[in-house]
């Protein structure tokens, strides 16, 4: 049995350039529409504007000191104090974020107020706590808090959830393939076509974040005084669906 494998696979081989020049053949041709049908590229966008309705905020803590036992220290506790007050607030998703500690060099002061040549060195080190919630009272309330603990505020703002853009994908779908037809519906009478047929289409959707709204609060007073509650305002986000499709037109 084994004599005729070689002639078969030798046979196989030979064939193979031909098959395969077939192959590619059938492929072109199946690109081709019918005698008198035209093949038309067309897309079609809708796009909604929805309020934002999450609350982000970012807030770090920083330490400057003379070893970095000390300022790693201070930051641990300041962050595990965060970390309790944010987790209290069940509205509000809590996470830390970078954390980093450098070392810098300044002159050294002398007895007479002019910077010596010498330098020595200085411990900095600061990690960051992020807010996303949806009440926005409760959210603002553990802002003001944790401006009160001491963090700084770098960023506070609205954004659109991911759950709200959800919603809409499939109304702007609808919205746009209805008018993805009526453009066919166009094209098909201009060219004198009576029928349409889509051979293929894409769809592809996305938020584009409105400007960020700036925080509005009166910044904590770091000697003790009284301390304002933060404030933000939700802006607008652009929600859009474009589909583009292939598109047959026939006689």
């Amino acid at each position: 049995m084994s004599r005729f494998i070689l002639p078969a696979l030798t046979a196989l081989l030979l064939l193979s350039p031909t098959a395969q020049a077939q192959d590619v053949n059938d492929s072109f041709m199946s690109r081709i529409p019918p005698e008198g049908s035209v093949i038309l590229n067309l897309s079609a966008s809708e796009e909604l504007e929805l309020t934002q309705d999450e609350l982000v905020a970012s807030l770090r803590y920083e330490v400057t000191g003379d070893n970095a036992k000390d300022v790693q220290s201070e930051i641990n506790g300041k962050i595990q104090e965060g970390l309790k007050a944010g987790k209290a607030v069940e509205s509000v998703k809590v996470s830390t974020g970078g954390y980093n500690v450098w070392q810098n060099y300044r002159p050294r002061p002398t007895e007479n107020g002019k910077d010596d040549e010498a330098e020595e060195a200085e411990w900095r080190g600061q990690q960051t706590i992020s807010l996303e919630g949806k009440n926005a009272e409760e959210f603002l309330k553990l802002v003001t808090d944790l401006q009160g603990m001491g963090f700084l505020t770098s960023n506070l703002s609205y954004t659109l959830s991911s759950e709200k853009q959800k919603e809409v994908q499939d109304e702007l779908m609808t919205m746009a393939l209805k008018k993805l037809q009526e453009r066919a519906k166009v094209a098909a009478d201009a060219l004198g076509k009576s029928t349409t047929q889509f051979i293929e289409i894409n769809a592809d959707n996305s938020g584009n974040p409105g400007p960020m709204p700036m925080m509005r609060a009166e910044m904590a007073q770091m000697d003790g005084g009284a301390m304002n509650k933060a404030s933000a305002e939700p802006g607008e986000t652009t929600v859009s669906m474009t589909v583009s499709a292939r598109i047959l037109l026939k006689p």
